[in-house]
């Protein structure tokens, strides 16, 4: 029974291995963030900006608009 027991998660946890996976080359743009003109959305923009940019290297853009036009990634 333990043998059976250890060889499903043994199997279970490789297969969860196998999902986390990616490819680390692949090039994701400029991340945009949609900013509304509310102050609260601005602290959390230029809070996620600075840890995306200094950080992770990653290029990012806000764009101002009252309305919700902007699409979601």
């Amino acid at each position: 029974m333990r043998e059976k027991l250890l060889i499903i998660l043994s199997v279970s946890f490789l297969a969860v291995l196998s999902a986390c996976g990616g490819n680390a080359d692949e090039d994701i743009g400029t991340i945009t963030f949609a900013d509304p003109d509310w102050s609260s959305i601005k602290v959390h923009n230029f809070i996620q900006q600075t840890i995306l940019e200094e950080g992770y290297g990653y290029e990012t853009d806000s764009t101002s608009g009252r309305r919700w036009r902007h699409s979601r990634g």
